[in-house]
């Protein structure tokens, strides 16, 4: 339908107008990075405007006027974005790594003094360079623990150099470890505290609210109950019955996880629950979809239970009393379920915990991220960081800030930690732009170079934001010493980056140099844009917007 409606921008004219909107983003976005890097204030139409140091929070407002410069900004902003699902942070290093990769490869890509240079062969000199970088950074790392004082830095760089928001971040982080799930929440006032919960976690609280017969209480505590683990759909007051009857017999309370409890069935439970014959908690299964069998399944080896499964022909009439599981605790609020102190067998347990990771390695993006969830809520219970400040748009920035410090925490305790405030990056690149490779290719070696000169830029923003200049003796004792380095945050040379905490996770610097080489690789080797010029655009909206891809 759109096909006389497009525009077509080729060669330099298109890389050009990319570039455009490349540094554009990438401007912007560059002015936020170090100790000294500034907000950004973010206009909303409908809501309150916004202010972050987040780097990836500022490149995804990006939407340009003029439609290729549009496209060069969406595109660089994909190397933000996918750092930031990698690693959490690192957002603003891949904008600024991806715009001088494609900077100076589209330099030379353009004919220079009348030289034709191949993108395809330049692109394999930036696959050569990265991948001895990434070798670089693996080697350098050294492992963190939970609770250590460096992993105290990371937190605390990571949300701008507040010390205070750096110790909330390493205790909520630590207490559930690098797998563990860390969430966040507003408080109620201008306090910041971190929360945990430990034992087995999911969001799904009491069935009903007239199970809690106490109207100045908010949740129902059972105390060593005896679990039935299943997907059951009860129907009738029948089917119920022998559960609530056994757990009577035994003076034990009960905790029922079960899919639906109807008409019937809900009555005479709730009834036996309110004339105090068995005290009761009913909840539904954790979980959505295709992962509600697997962490079922969990539940009932934490507990020591028998998993009831209606779709496998389980019935309800063949539950026998040595199917349920036990726990020292378990807690139903309005929300969530909580089982601490299950009976399960620890070697069973350690064996499942094992499986969700060899899980996590194997599946595929999205998926591995519910196993991931899946992981901490079922066996590493859940830290909460409660947000306080005196103003909502104070509370919004705190926010963004303590979520890139959880996020650089883990992703430390998951591939260790480097020299930070760019040094590593600077360092390497120094390494590649001095180093002799025996390649007999000149565009090649020309990609190496491009990244070698790249992986300077972090460093050099970091400089500009903080308005200073190094004088050559300290950057050439930077260049060459090992661990060496610069404090932007109070203009001093540092001896030993790690000894002083200016430091960054592996994990971090890793993703930002893999995504943004990723994302300048393909920009490189593209020849035109095809693109709808706006006022057709906006016509054909207007005429048929199911049109629009």
């Amino acid at each position: 339908m759109f096909g006389d409606r497009r525009r077509v921008v080729s060669k330099s004219e298109a890389r050009k107008k990319l570039m455009q909107g490349i540094d554009l983003l990438a401007d912007t976005v560059s002015c936020t990075l170090g100790p000294k890097g500034r907000n950004v204030i973010l206009q909303r139409v409908y809501n309150k405007s916004r202010v972050t140091k987040d780097g990836v929070s500022v490149a995804d407002e990006f939407f340009l006027e003029d439609p290729v410069e549009d496209i060069g900004a969406q595109l660089i902003k994909e190397a933000a974005q996918r750092t930031a699902t990698d690693a959490g942070d690192g957002t603003t290093t891949a904008t600024i790594l991806a715009r001088s990769l494609i900077k100076e490869g589209m330099y030379y890509i353009d004919q220079i003094e009348g030289v034709q240079h191949n993108p395809v062969d330049i692109n394999k000199g930036i696959d050569i360079a990265v991948a001895e970088i990434l070798k670089m950074i693996k080697d350098q790392a050294l492992p963190v623990d939970i609770n250590t004082q460096e992993l105290e830095h990371v937190a605390t760089i990571s949300a701008n150099n507040d010390p205070e928001l750096g110790k909330i971040v390493t205790e909520a982080v630590s207490a559930v470890g690098k797998d563990g799930k860390v969430v966040m929440d507003y408080s109620k006032d201008n306090t910041t505290y971190t929360e945990l919960i430990e034992g087995t976690v999911w969001n799904q609280g009491i069935y009903s609210a007239h199970f809690v017969t106490n109207s100045n209480e908010e949740e129902i505590e059972l105390i060593k109950p005896l679990i039935l683990v299943s997907n059951f759909k009860f129907s009738s007051d029948k089917e119920i019955y022998p559960f609530l009857k056994y757990a009577e017999s035994k003076n034990r309370s009960l905790l029922i996880i079960c899919e639906e409890l109807e008409k019937t069935a809900f009555s005479y439970t709730l009834n036996a629950s309110v004339q105090g014959h068995v005290r009761v908690a009913v909840v539904r299964p954790p979980g959505l979809s295709n992962m509600r069998s697997f962490m079922l399944g969990d539940v009932a080896t934490i507990t020591g239970a028998t998993l009831r499964d209606y779709n496998k022909g389980d019935k309800i009439a063949e539950f026998t009393a040595n199917q349920y599981g036990e726990a020292e605790k378990v807690l139903v609020s309005r929300t969530h379920t909580i089982i601490t102190g299950g009976a399960g067998d620890p070697i069973k347990i350690e064996e499942r915990k094992n499986a969700i990771l060899e899980n996590i390695k194997k599946a595929p993006k999205g998926i591995d991220d519910r196993h991931s969830d899946r992981l901490s809520k079922m066996f590493s219970g859940i830290s909460t960081v409660h947000i306080g400040a005196n103003s909502e748009l104070e509370q919004k920035e705190k926010k963004d800030r303590i979520e890139d410090a959880i996020l650089a925490t883990q992703s430390a305790l998951h591939e260790g930690i480097i020299p930070g405030g760019g040094v590593s990056l600077y360092k390497a690149g120094k390494h590649i732009l001095k180093n002799k490779y025996n390649v007999d290719n000149d565009d090649i070696l020309l990609g190496i170079r491009i990244v070698g000169k790249s992986c300077l830029e972090p460093f050099y923003t970091i400089l500009d934001n903080a308005a200073k200049e190094l004088d050559d003796k300290t950057e050439t004792a930077i260049e060459t010493i090992k661990n060496t380095g610069y404090n932007a945050n109070n203009d001093t040379y540092i001896k030993d980056m790690m000894v002083e905490g200016i430091i960054d996770p592996a994990k971090v610097t890793r993703a930002a140099l893999e995504n943004a080489a990723s994302v300048a690789k393909m920009i490189l080797t593209s020849e035109a844009v095809v693109y709808y010029s706006e006022n057709h655009l906006a016509e054909s909206i207007k005429m048929d917007p199911g049109n629009v891809r």
